[in-house]
């Protein structure tokens, strides 16, 4: 899903920016939430298998969905 949304989203910034400066300004905010969230990802990944074990990675997801669910009123 990953990999369908990264290239949607530069090609809506690219298209829906007015001119040169707000696309600009777009799309060095998407790169750097995305570097952020690479690095983040990998970091919490690690230590969440090295503390608990490789099966967490499938796991964790249940929870977190579970989490924004309640937040946006969804349950």
């Amino acid at each position: 899903m990953g990999a369908l949304a990264g290239p949607s989203v530069v090609a809506l910034i690219t298209s829906m920016a007015r001119d040169e400066a707000e696309r600009n300004r777009g799309l060095s905010l998407f790169i750097a939430v995305s570097s952020v969230g690479a690095s983040a990802g990998l970091i919490l990944g690690g230590a969440l298998t090295d503390s608990l074990s490789w099966r967490w990675s499938l796991l964790i997801n249940v929870p977190i969905g579970a989490l924004v669910l309640v937040v946006i009123g969804g349950w």
